[in-house]
């Protein structure tokens, strides 16, 4: 066997090169009978390599089978059987038969019947090649070696993210092929297609564009619809092209067409979308969404939307109704200019009634104001300075008021410590001296509703002003003993000044704005001082290794003298139709608002209990990390201000959190007062007598909060498999979910909210609620999520949501309910998976206004 094997490595393969690749010489030598019988009976692979000369294909062909590899030298025919694979640059081929005529650099591929089958027509070795990225596979195939055209029989191949199927492809060249009885898809099942579109002819541009004429839409085998021709963008990314519309049902409009419209690439930096909406009962939208992005630079969006209707979202037709039109309008812009300055730009301008008439969004459709904003930001390096430009407009969509905020200029410096050395760190006790400052320009504008349904509706009110704060602390140590003293100065500046003024004709007080300039200075100072305690106690049972207990006492006193005094020059006044002097603050209603009023001495007292607990490690914790657990942390505080006429001594306030383990979480806090309340009389209320004098006990509870919370989940349930070489360890307990059989990822949160004021012990106000949410993946393709809350008090529900989804393999489900309150409301939608036809979806809605 040896001599044979030299004739098929050598002697046939110089052949091949010096006669078979010149398409004008004929064969060197005869048809070698030997070595065809042997080689037909030949079961080890054969590997052969033709180099092309001029004139001929110019690329390396590499070519193997498992079975064997015959060659008619007469015919300048090769046979390959078994497995058979050929290289060729890019392309690649595998089949079972592999026929290559050298004459015409032609190659038949196909495979052979499935003898183990039971089905007579199934076939194995089906030709699957792939030429310059692109994967074409099918019953038998054709394929030549210079014009790189070939057919394909049933054939199917991957183009993007798309497949093509057919029972006949043509590829005339690397720019373009035919399909005949061709189907479209993104389904990725090779047997059966959950949705396609069929063409009798369809023509493909990779990369760019299917055309196909005409197209008929099925899912499940079922055709929907069809249209006399159609086209698809079949490059990967943006490219331009009809936005394919929606087709739905909302209640209150009946079905509607919605998104249609046109998309245009404007440039690899920025698109533009063109889109119409129209309900077949009446109304229309036209929206407009252009969009730019330069990476690391700056992107953003403008969008812009004008809609009429003749129903109220809801309501059914009126022969009154009127036309009711309206607009939205958003500008969105981000940039970082430099990495110590960026400017964010937030803008929505629209019409009141825009969401309530046009938006079937929950969080829509409960918002009360539309509020834009624009913000500059600058830092600098190696500094604590910093600065912020904003300037904002809040329009209230109920009332139709305006706020505008133009602008508002901010500047800070945070702490800095200018009695501190370079390099020095707070040792002495004039270096822990630190400053703040910062400074605010606040130029604001109001249209305030004074006059409903008429003219004047709207007054305009102008206000600014500057102000500064500067302060001044230190945190120096004595002893065990923090001391922080402060000490805080404001000074603002205004513009003008309201004077008021009582008239004897009608006993009225009239109000003139004045122009001039006002600096008004105050200041505040404390001193607070606190100390940390702490007890230790080591039970030693039950793997506790210590309970801790940290006592954190503070207490502080602040002054601020009385800034409503008229040795200050601030406040002013009038003489009322009675004689009294009325003093009145002329800056109450700038932008920063007028001086503080009421003198201050307080002394305030604040006690912090902190609880926790240390554990040994957990059991199979190698590290061996001892775990801390906080078991409760209570804080309590009160106040007495020795400048004040009466009711000197404040509320006892007091706070609280804890949790049990990691199953339930616990907060909450409480109010007490001192003083007695009257209630009977003329005028009931507090009175400025404390309750112990009174004989009614210490403190009274006028307030009181509570909330539990818990969450569960499947995680923390994973059952772990006892060690196998020990059999006399139990097996931990199951979940309640392992118990039934229920092994889906889920998730519980449960929660209980309680609270009461009894202010006025005769009116006592109760809320209580409970609130849940759940999550639940089932069978990897559904996932059902809920959440609500209960009031309590008044029996009924708020706005319980329920969403159902659904994996549809190619397709997504997705169900939104929200069935009752004052804004019920649902959604179903389904739709392709796909990105490039994501806008081929069926939706039917509910108005959020009344559907059941």
């Amino acid at each position: 066997m040896m001599p044979f094997r030299l004739h098929i490595q050598f002697v046939l393969p110089a052949a091949c090169l010096g006669v078979l690749l010149y398409a004008a010489h004929g064969f060197a030598q005869d048809r070698d009978t030997t070595a065809t019988m042997a080689l037909d009976t030949l079961r080890t692979v054969d590997t052969l390599a033709v180099y092309p000369r001029k004139n001929s294909v110019d690329t390396l062909i590499t070519y193997t089978a498992r079975d064997s590899i015959v060659y008619r030298l007469s015919d300048k025919i090769m046979d390959m059987y078994g497995k058979s694979e050929i290289t060729y640059g890019n392309f690649n081929l595998k089949a079972e038969r592999i026929t290559i005529d050298w004459e015409t650099s032609n190659l038949y591929a196909k495979g052979i019947p499935d003898t183990t089958s039971t089905d007579s027509t199934a076939l194995i070795g089906t030709p699957v090649f792939k030429d310059a990225g692109t994967e074409y596979a099918g019953e038998e195939m054709t394929y030549n070696f210079r014009s790189r055209q070939g057919t394909i029989t049933n054939a199917r191949t991957k183009i993007e993210e798309g497949y093509y199927l057919g029972e006949r492809i043509k590829r005339m060249n690397d720019e373009i092929f035919y399909i005949r009885n061709g189907r479209y898809t993104t389904c990725d099942n090779p047997r059966h297609q959950h949705y396609y579109f069929l063409g009798p002819k369809m023509e493909v541009i990779p990369q760019e564009l299917i055309v196909a004429e005409p197209i008929i839409f099925y899912i499940e085998d079922v055709p929907l619809f069809a249209l006399p021709f159609a086209l698809f963008q079949s490059q990967g990314g943006r490219s331009s092209g009809l936005v394919i519309p929606t087709f739905g049902e909302v209640f209150g409009r009946g079905k509607y067409l919605k998104g249609f419209g046109y998309y245009w690439a404007l440039s690899d930096y920025m698109d533009i979308r063109f889109t119409g909406d129209y309900y077949f009962k009446g109304g229309y939208q036209v929206n407009t969404f252009f969009r730019y992005n330069l990476r690391y630079n700056f992107s953003g969006s403008v969008s812009a939307s004008y809609g009429r209707q003749q129903f109220r979202v809801g309501d059914y037709r009126q022969a009154d109704d009127q036309p009711q039109t309206d607009f939205f309008v958003s500008l969105q812009h981000s940039q970082e200019i430099d990495p110590t300055s960026r400017l964010v730009v937030d803008f929505r301008f629209t019409s009141d009634s825009y969401y309530n008439n046009f938006s079937t969004n929950l969080n829509e459709l409960i918002q009360q104001n539309a509020v834009s904003n624009a913000t500059y930001s600058k830092t600098w390096e190696g500094t604590n300075r910093s600065i912020t430009v904003n300037v904002s407009r809040d329009q209230n969509l109920r009332t139709g008021e305006v706020t505008d905020v133009l602008p508002n200029l901010s500047f800070n410096q945070s702490q800095i410590y200018p009695f501190r050395a370079r390099g020095s760190f707070g040792e002495k006790w004039y270096e822990q001296i630190g400053v703040n400052y910062s400074a605010s320009l606040l130029n604001r504008r109001r249209e305030v509703l004074v006059a409903p349904d008429t003219v004047d509706a709207f007054n305009v009110i102008d206000r600014r002003g500057i102000q500064h704060n500067i302060s001044i602390n230190a945190s120096p140590k004595v002893g065990y003993f923090s001391i922080s003293p402060s000490i805080r100065i404001t000074e603002k500046w205004y513009d003008h000044a309201v004077e008021r003024a009582f008239s004897p004709s009608d006993s009225s007080v009239s109000e003139v704005e004045v122009n001039r300039f006002a600096a008004l200075h105050t200041f505040s100072t404390s001193l607070g001082m606190s100390t940390k305690l702490y007890g230790l106690f080591t039970p030693g049972i039950w793997g506790i290794k210590g309970i801790r207990h940290q006592l954190v006492p503070n207490v502080s006193y602040t002054f601020q003298p009385d800034f409503s005094d008229p040795s200050w020059g601030y406040y002013k006044s009038y003489t009322d139709e009675r004689g009294s002097e009325v003093w009145y603050d002329p800056y109450s209603g700038e932008v920063f608002g007028g001086v503080p009023r009421g003198e201050q001495q307080a002394l305030n007292l604040g006690l912090s209990n902190i609880f926790e607990m240390k554990l040994g490690p957990a059991e199979g914790d190698t590290t061996e990390t001892d775990r801390k657990f906080q078991l409760l942390n209570m804080s309590a505080s009160m106040g007495y201000n020795f400048a004040a006429d009466s009711m000197r001594l404040s509320d006892l306030r007091v706070s609280y959190r804890t949790s049990i383990g990691q199953l339930l979480d616990i907060n909450g806090g409480a109010s007490f007062s001192p003083y007695v309340f009257e209630t009977g009389g003329e005028a009931p209320g507090l009175r400025s007598a404390y309750l112990w004098d009174a004989g009614q006990g210490f403190l009274r509870m006028t307030s009181f909060n509570i909330s539990l919370s818990t969450s569960l989940s499947s995680d923390q349930f994973q059952e772990e498999s006892p060690p196998v070489q020990d059999t006399t360890v139990s097996s931990p307990p199951k979940s309640p979910a392992v118990e039934y059989g229920i092994r889906a990822p889920w998730s519980v949160a449960l929660g209980w909210d309680y609270s009461i004021n009894q202010s006025d012990p005769t009116r006592k106000y109760k809320n209580a609620s409970f609130r849940a949410s759940f999550n639940v993946r089932l069978a990897e393709v559904w996932n059902i999520s809920a959440s609500g809350y209960f009031d309590l008090v008044q029996k009924e529900f708020g706005a319980p949501q329920i969403n159902i989804s659904r994996d549809l393999h190619c397709w997504e489900m997705n169900f939104t309910w929200v069935p009752l309150g004052p804004y019920r409301y649902f959604a179903f939608i389904i739709r392709i998976k796909a990105p490039q036809l994501r806008d081929i979806k069926l939706e039917k809605r509910g108005s959020a206004r009344g559907v059941f």
